[in-house]
C-alpha cells in the first residue's frame, strides 16, 4: 500500500504541475480573445453612446460564457456515466492538433494503473477493465474493453492492447517482453516513462498552436467587422 500511494502522489503532482502550465499558457490567448470582443464594438460608443456598446459587449461575453459553461459543467457530470462526455472525448481523439496530447494522456494513465494493479496482484482480467475505467478518456477505454470481451477474459494483455488499435509498437514490445521474462509492472512503468517527454512535448505544442489559431480567427472575425463598417461609411458616398 505504501509504494502504491506514493506512485499515487507522484502522479498527481506531476498532473497537477502540467495543469498550471497549461493554464498559464493559455492566459494570453484569453486576453486576446475578449480584447477582440471589447474593442471592435469601439465605434459603437463614439456614435451611439454607452448603452449600445454595453448591449453590443454582453450579446457576445454572455452566450460565449454559457457556451463554455455549459460545455464544462457536461463534461464534469457525466466524467463517469458516459453519455456527452464519450462522445466529446471520441471528437477530440479524432481532432488533428488535440488528439495526439488527448491520445498519450489516457495512454500514460492506463499503463500507470495498470502497473499498479498487477504489481499489487490483480490477475488481467480483473486489472485490464478497471485500468481501462481510470484511464479517464472514454475513446481509449471503449477500444479497450471492446478488445478486451472479444479476445476473451483470459488472453494476455498485450493481444488486449493489440487488438484495440490504440498502442505504438514500442509500448507492445515492452508489455511483451515483460511477460516473457515475468517483469510486466516494471515494463508498464518503462514504457509510461517513456511516454511522458513525447506527451509533454506535444502539450507544449498545442499550448502554442493554439494561440495561433486563435489569433487568426480573431483576426478574420475583426477584419469582417472592420469590412462591414467601412462599407457602412462608404456606401452614402457612392450613392453620389
Amino acid at each position: 500500500l505504501d509504494r502504491q500511494l506514493k506512485e499515487l502522489a507522484n502522479s498527481t503532482e506531476i498532473n497537477w504541475q502540467l495543469k498550471q502550465q497549461i493554464r498559464s499558457k493559455l492566459v494570453y490567448p484569453m486576453l486576446i480573445l475578449h480584447s477582440a470582443i471589447f474593442f471592435p464594438p469601439l465605434f459603437l460608443l463614439v456614435n451611439y453612446g454607452l448603452n449600445a456598446y454595453i448591449k453590443a459587449v454582453l450579446s457576445l461575453l454572455i452566450p460565449l460564457y454559457l457556451l463554455v459553461a455549459g460545455v464544462l459543467l457536461t463534461y464534469r457530470l457525466f466524467q463517469q456515466s458516459g453519455g456527452p462526455r464519450r462522445v466529446l472525448d471520441h471528437a477530440l481523439a479524432g481532432l488533428p492538433v488535440i488528439g495526439t496530447p488527448v491520445k498519450f494522456g489516457a495512454r500514460i494513465r492506463f499503463l500507470q494503473t495498470l502497473a499498479n494493479l498487477t504489481e499489487a496482484g490483480f490477475i488481467p482480467s480483473q486489472a485490464i477493465p478497471l485500468a481501462a475505467d481510470s484511464c479517464d478518456n472514454f475513446w481509449l477505454q471503449d477500444k479497450i474493453i471492446t478488445s478486451w470481451k472479444k479476445l476473451g477474459r483470459e488472453v494476455p494483455i498485450s493481444k488486449v492492447m493489440r487488438e484495440s488499435s490504440a498502442f505504438e509498437a514500442f509500448e507492445l514490445g515492452l508489455i511483451v517482453s515483460g511477460e516473457e521474462a515475468g517483469s510486466f509492472a516494471p515494463s508498464l512503468r518503462k514504457a509510461t516513462e517513456s511516454l511522458r517527454p513525447e506527451y509533454e512535448a506535444q502539450i507544449h505544442r498545442l499550448t502554442i498552436i493554439l494561440p495561433i489559431i486563435l489569433l487568426f480567427v480573431i483576426g478574420g472575425g475583426v477584419g469582417i467587422v472592420a469590412v462591414k463598417m467601412m462599407n457602412g461609411v462608404l456606401a452614402p458616398l457612392s450613392s453620389f
